[in-house]
């Protein structure tokens, strides 16, 4: 097993004399999550895709940020060694060329090609794609002549990560298998929802995770009564959930909801960060069982195996047939 790094020396010419530079794990992933966020969207391929309708996906953008998220947690979980470190310095490397490379082809989408690469990231430590790569459009962009490269060595790196990309296809459909749980009586499932999240949200971003109770309440009451008519009690009034009961004067009612609002303020703040944690948890331990697990040729074409293993067929039987196949191909012709 390789050992445990927490930081990578690259080392350069720099008048004449070999300098190294250490590059730490975080900075490192903070890095490549950085250069992934400077290529722009793909928002050329807005358009419906009926095929996944069924999944709940209606444009590639959605299928984008299900990547962004999975190359992420990736990189989390699995820099750890001075490959996966190399690894990673390399497609930083890539990045930086690449923008660099497109703004004066910009007819070309880059965001495509780099939302590829990110979906097939988890298979690449093995091989040198990414370093191919890499090396690549560095020549191109300092217009190194020293550095030439055939159209086949391009064919096979666009085989290659084409073969990445089919390992991906299983893993992934198996992470949209996991559904959450639906619960109508959270605030969430409910109608007052679509008026009450974004002033939850906004809330929630002020509050710091070191905050006493008192500091979240003072926070809280003041998107409950005194942000104009974006407020929760305006909100309650406009649509008709101002609970106010008979006989009960405007104070009381205003203590009374304004309690039960901070409660259940509270226990969304508090289910948002164990959901977060519950499902990034869920999330790793499905890939590390599918998209992260490496494996032979052999166990990647298992499932394939595994159906032929259920035809009924003797050996001899598939001995003749073979032999079929091997005499078409040797005599197929285009008549």
């Amino acid at each position: 097993m390789d050992d445990i790094e927490d930081k990578l020396i690259i080392y350069s010419d720099v008048g004449g004399k070999r300098v190294g530079v250490e590059l730490r794990r975080e900075f490192l992933i903070f890095s490549a999550w950085t250069q992934s966020a400077d290529f722009p969207s793909l928002g050329a391929l807005q358009e419906p895709i009926s095929e996944y309708a069924k999944m709940g996906l209606n444009s590639f953008i959605e299928i984008e940020l299900v990547v962004d998220l999975l190359f992420k947690l990736y990189l989390k979980y699995h820099t750890k060694t001075k490959r996966d470190l190399e690894l990673l310095y390399s497609y930083i490397t890539l990045c930086s060329a690449m923008k660099s490379f497109y703004k004066e082809h910009l007819s070309v989408d880059q965001s495509f090609e780099i939302f590829l690469i990110k979906m097939a990231y988890p298979r690449l430590g093995d091989g040198t794609l990414l370093e191919d790569l890499s090396k690549f459009y560095n020549a191109l962009v300092n217009h190194d002549r020293t550095v030439s490269y055939t159209p086949s060595f391009l064919m096979l790196r666009g085989v290659m990560l084409s073969n990445y990309l089919v390992e991906c296809a299983l893993p992934f459909h198996k992470f949209f298998q996991m559904a959450p749980p639906h619960n109508a009586r959270l605030i969430e499932n409910q109608e007052s929802w679509k008026y009450i999240k974004s002033i939850f949200e906004a809330c929630a971003a002020q509050i710091k995770p070191d905050f006493t109770p008192e500091q979240k309440g003072e926070i809280f009451s003041k998107f409950f009564y005194c942000t104009g008519n974006d407020n929760i009690q305006a909100q309650l009034k406009k649509h008709g959930d101002w609970d106010q009961r008979e006989g009960e004067s405007d104070s009381s009612a205003r203590t009374r909801i304004r309690k039960a609002y901070f409660k259940t303020f509270n226990a969304w703040m508090d289910r948002r960060k164990k959901r977060a944690l519950a499902f990034e948890a869920k999330t790793v331990k499905s890939l590390e069982e599918t998209l992260w697990k490496k494996g032979t040729k052999e166990q990647f074409l298992a499932p394939m195996f595994k159906q032929l293993s259920q035809l009924d067929l003797s050996p001899e039987m598939n001995k003749k047939m073979l032999d079929q196949v091997r005499e078409l191909l040797q005599n197929l012709k285009l008549e």
